[in-house]
């Protein structure tokens, strides 16, 4: 994935809030106009209130205090932070600033892909590496967050995050709550686009930390919140299943999303019947159904349903529930060959088309039988090869001719079909007309020439 440099503060609070939550500064170190606090940074006294917070200058970047003292900006910074700085910075080692050095290279570069950032950088390396020269965890926090602000900058953003993360968990706000006034409910219907998203989830994962299991607790916190707010789970679905097709920093996040859905269907007692009404695919139209995420979304929850039955069982049920609710042959064939260009569908698509090979065999229906029901009778323009279906009908002819005569015997079936040479010749020639037609029908019209000559 690709990680922009605006992304990096917001990307690097996740990652620091999520691995260590202990104070930060020790009493010795601890500059005049700051106390100590149990959170990932130190709270600020009765000149950095809450209140101040709100205050601060959204033009200028900068936190602002109501005596106009910049804690993060250009202006002016808390007396001894300069010192403190210099000072952790000195003690942190060659190995981590090269370690460091590395990590910007790579993120400078605009097509840089760093998988996993979070996970594999954060949760390995640094974890060993500083924990390993800094036994406490508030020195090891520390280290981090000097270190970062010496690579990166004292980014005002970096700096509202932790002040503001710190100060919701302190204030027990909700995460309700903190969706709203971080303005996530006015991001025209996606979340997922505002950079604040990762505060936000820092949020969730802080106040999990100690959740016997942290990252599923926070997982249902922040869906139930999004569910509250998108209320229609067609909507939700569409905006988990884009961000997790970008593959960007949060599409892990979306995937786990979806499949706690999934989970909380199955804990409800949902069938694959209520699930199907529940995301209104009876309601889509059939032709574009294999193109909706929500069907997507249905079939995984069909094949994570019943794990012991087979898959092939579970392809049969998809295509007798496709025909069960739409009861149109032609239309539901029509859906699936489009799903065999959708590359997610590919697979399941053919399934499904052999599956309603067999069906059409097993009932013994005639070429002339199949042709009726995918409408080929009815084709536009009198030209059934420009049909989406027809490629079906074809095959089910093929897997009956004997080698070399598929031409012969779809001509037959043809005739047998419109029962004279004449009208056979009007559909050929109209078939002559569409350039994805032209080669197959003037074949065939040149076989039938040759039978009247």
């Amino acid at each position: 994935m690709s990680i922009k440099s605006s992304v990096y503060p917001k990307a690097l609070v996740v990652a620091l809030l999520v691995s260590l939550t202990t104070s930060v500064i020790s009493a010795e170190t601890t500059p005049k106009g700051v106390v100590r606090s149990s959170g990932a940074l130190p709270t600020l006294n009765a000149a950095y209130t809450p209140v101040s917070i709100e205050q601060y200058s959204r033009s200028s970047g900068a936190i602002t205090t109501r005596d106009d003292t910049k804690i993060f900006g250009e202006r002016k910074t808390p007396s001894g932070t300069a010192a403190i700085l210099e000072r952790r910075l000195q003690g942190i080692g060659a190995e981590l600033q090269e370690e460091l050095s590395r990590l910007k290279q790579d993120l400078l570069k605009p097509d840089s892909v760093i998988a996993n950032l979070l996970d594999s950088f954060f949760y390995t390396k640094w974890k060993a590496v500083i924990r390993g020269k800094h036994p406490e965890s508030s020195e090891a926090l520390q280290s981090l967050y000097l270190t970062l602000s010496h690579h990166f900058g004292d980014d005002a953003a970096l700096a509202e995050a932790f002040v503001a993360v710190q100060w919701w968990i302190k204030e027990k706000k909700t995460t309700d709550e903190a969706f709203t006034l971080l303005k996530l409910d006015q991001t025209n219907g996606n979340p997922f686009a505002s950079p604040i998203f990762l505060q936000w989830k820092a949020l969730i994962t802080s106040k999990n930390l100690k959740n016997p299991e942290p990252e599923e607790a926070a997982t249902r916190e922040m869906f139930d919140c999004l569910s509250s707010h998108y209320k229609d789970d067609v909507v939700l679905i569409k905006i988990l299943d884009a961000e997790y097709k970008l593959d960007s920093a949060l599409s892990d996040t979306a995937k786990d999303l979806l499949d706690f859905q999934i989970q909380k269907w199955k804990n409800d007692g949902k069938t694959e019947e209520d699930v199907f009404t529940l995301l209104m695919l009876d309601q889509t139209d059939v032709k574009q159904l294999l193109a909706s995420p929500a069907f997507d979304q249905w079939l995984k929850f069909v094949t994570d349903s019943s794990p012991e039955v087979e898959n092939r069982k579970k392809a049969e049920y998809v295509s007798n529930s496709l025909m069960r609710h739409f009861d149109d042959e032609a239309a539901v064939t029509e859906a699936l060959v489009a799903g065999t260009k959708i590359d997610a569908m590919r697979s399941i698509a053919s399934t499904l088309l052999r599956i309603q090979m067999k069906k059409w065999r097993t009932t013994r229906n005639t070429p002339e039988d199949v042709f009726r029901l995918l409408k080929l009778d009815r084709a536009a323009g009198n030209n059934p090869f420009a049909s989406p279906v027809f490629s079906q009908w074809l095959r089910f002819i093929a897997q009956s001719s004997t080698e070399g005569k598929l031409m012969e015997d779809l001509l037959n079936a043809l005739l047998r079909h419109y029962k004279d040479e004449a009208a056979v010749t009007e559909v050929l020639v109209a078939g002559t007309k569409t350039d994805s037609t032209r080669s197959r029908t003037s074949s065939l019209l040149k076989k039938t020439n040759r039978r009247v000559a």
